[in-house]
């Protein structure tokens, strides 16, 4: 029996938009079974198996910027302006993402990602299309940071804080 192919789907908060809600098949939602972070491991066994032509709603979470300097996340946030945070449920799940998913491949940190996602009848190599309909942010800001030593550049130097870039939710921008 083969193993099944897996999609990744990495997607930005850029925001993309349809003209009519597809009906949703599945709905995965943001826990510490369904995270990984930094890197999905080869026995990691997929957290759903979709048929061809199937919709998927996938809860994600991030912006945990105080991760960077061990920081209480309530703190930082305030700290950077975000105070409404506590009304928004993909904080406090990325919190208990980050404290209970498991580590794959002694990796610490990295990017968090929700799967892998299973095709039915998909087989490694095969190509598949992914179709994204909507990207919607479920928290009210965004975070970019860069570690020395983790970038294309080498850093030298006082390692730079996180740039936290607030978000209107109810206006989309």
């Amino acid at each position: 029996m083969s193993r099944p192919a897996f999609a990744l789907l990495l997607i930005s908060a850029a925001g993309l938009a349809s003209a009519a809600a597809p009906k949703i098949d599945h709905h995965v939602r943001w826990t510490p079974a369904n995270a990984v972070i930094g890197t999905f491991a080869a026995d990691k066994p997929p957290i759903l198996t979709i048929k061809s032509g199937q919709t998927v709603q996938i809860d994600t979470g991030g912006g945990n910027g105080w991760q960077r300097d061990n920081q209480d996340p309530a703190a930082w946030l305030k700290a950077n302006g975000i105070t409404n945070a506590a009304d928004f449920p993909a904080v406090a799940e990325t919190v208990e993402v980050l404290a209970k998913a498991k580590r794959y491949g002694g990796i610490e940190s990295g990017h968090l990602m929700v799967g892998p996602i299973a095709i039915e009848g998909a087989l490694p190599g095969d190509s598949v299309e992914i179709r994204i309909h909507s990207v919607k942010p479920r928290i009210p800001y965004g975070t970019t940071g860069r570690t020395p030593g983790r970038s294309l550049r080498p850093y030298e130097g006082a390692r730079p804080a996180a740039k936290v870039t607030p978000l209107d939710l109810a206006r989309n921008v």
